[in-house]
């Protein structure tokens, strides 16, 4: 694979898809582990353009994009709240299933509170 966006925040996953990544290949780090996670890579692998990138707020300019993003909402052109459905963990196949069906954009699976 060329591109992989690594959303988990897992860093075993994180390895996992370094490993799959092709020559020139990058992936990109949005899911944010807690405490003081590391992740292991081949440095080797590195040399032929294998890339790992942090993703904050898509690289953008977030002194900007927060308000701009809060008044698109505002203004009903940018209606967040319908592109996201919370799911049951029991609920995933059904999460899977309306994603690829088109009927939710963004599935979230809510774990409860233990």
């Amino acid at each position: 694979m060329t591109h992989i966006v690594e959303t988990t925040g897992v860093p075993a996953l994180l390895e996992q898809a370094f490993e799959a990544l092709a020559v020139q290949g990058t992936v990109a780090v949005v899911g944010a582990p807690g405490g003081d996670a590391r992740a292991s890579f081949n440095v080797n692998a590195m040399i032929d353009g294998r890339t790992v990138r942090g993703v904050t707020c898509g690289a953008s300019d977030r002194i900007n994009l927060v308000p701009t993003i809060v008044e698109l909402y505002r203004q009903g052109r940018l209606p967040f709240d319908r592109l996201v459905r919370t799911y049951a963990p029991e609920q995933l196949w059904q999460a899977v299933a309306d994603t690829r069906s088109g009927h939710t954009l963004k599935p979230v699976i809510r774990f409860p509170r233990e």
